[in-house]
C-alpha cells in the first residue's frame, strides 16, 4: 500500500493494442509486472493496467499505467487516460511499433 507521505511518480503508457506497452512497462519496472499474454494484473477501472515499483534509494513509489491502447476516436483514447491523468500523472509515453506501421493518426501525433 502506497502511503499518502511517500513521493509517488505517475507514468502512462498509451498506444495501439500490440505496440508492446508491457513490454515497455516491464523495462521501466526493471522486472516483469505485465504479463505480456494475459491480463492478470491489477485494473484502475476496468480498462488500465498497473505495474509498482518502490525506488528505495530515492523513496519514491513508481506507479506505471499501461492503458488498453487506441481504440477507435480520439474521445475513447482521451477517456483511456483519464482516471489516471486525474491521480496526477508525471509523464506519458507514447509507444508505437515500427511492425505495426503507423497510422495516421499516430503520425499527427509524432508531428
Amino acid at each position: 500500500m502506497i502511503s499518502q507521505e511517500q513521493k509517488t511518480i505517475h507514468m502512462i503508457l498509451n498506444g495501439r493494442a500490440g505496440s508492446d506497452k508491457s513490454s515497455l512497462g516491464n523495462i521501466i519496472l526493471g522486472k516483469k509486472q505485465f504479463d505480456l499474454s494475459a491480463s492478470c494484473y491489477s485494473t484502475i477501472g476496468d480498462k488500465c493496467k498497473v505495474g509498482l515499483r518502490y525506488l528505495h534509494q530515492q523513496q519514491t513509489n513508481l506507479v506505471v499505467i499501461a492503458t488498453p491502447g487506441f481504440i477507435a476516436n480520439e474521445n475513447d483514447i482521451k477517456r483511456s487516460i483519464q482516471i489516471p491523468i486525474a491521480k496526477g500523472a508525471f509523464a506519458i509515453l507514447l509507444a508505437l511499433s515500427l511492425e505495426l506501421g503507423l497510422t495516421n493518426q499516430e503520425k499527427k501525433l509524432t508531428h
